[in-house]
């Protein structure tokens, strides 16, 4: 489109080639502008598998799958942000993982499940084991996390709960 324009601006006018040079460079100095602009808004995210303090920089939900996917059974791992407070924590189980995400204003964090509230099964005993609606394949876990770490809100279909705090979990 810029080499219509600028066919037509030549061919115009003497002194067309200045002003259509002078066009070109606006044009990509504020390209260069808005993508720096974007580039500095992208907020970072950071891997921490045993919640290490050194981190490995996240570029997609996928390369954050990729990395669950290399936690062992029973491990652990957590993905933080620029918000202070707001993070998730990850635990493999089998093939599985349970999460848990907070934020700056709660004292706990919350327990992610399938479902809205009345998919919770409660407070029943369950000798340490998660409910199915807890766990989830690495896949969902970091498009869930992904979202979480953006928007501080869990996507549609997912919520949250403390109340594993209380039913052996």
């Amino acid at each position: 489109m810029l080499t219509m324009g600028r066919a037509a601006v030549i061919g115009k006018e003497p002194g067309s080639v200045q002003t259509a040079v002078r066009l070109i460079d606006e044009v990509s100095t504020w390209l260069e502008t808005a993508s720096a602009v974007q580039e500095g808004n992208r907020e970072s995210l950071s891997w921490h598998p045993r919640w290490r303090a050194s981190g490995v920089s996240l570029r997609s939900p996928e390369h954050l799958a990729v990395l669950l996917s290399r936690l062992e059974d029973e491990s652990f791992g957590g993905v933080t942000g620029h918000i202070e407070g707001r993070w998730v924590q990850v635990m493999r189980v089998s093939r599985l993982w349970l999460m848990e995400v907070n934020h700056e204003s709660r004292d706990w964090p919350e327990r992610v499940y399938r479902g809205g509230p009345e998919s919770w099964p409660g407070r029943h005993c369950r000798d340490g084991q998660p409910w199915d609606v807890e766990l989830f394949g690495s896949l969902q876990v970091a498009d869930i996390a992904w979202a979480w770490m953006r928007t501080g809100a869990l996507p549609a279909g997912c919520s949250g709960t403390i109340d594993y705090l209380h039913s052996g979990g």
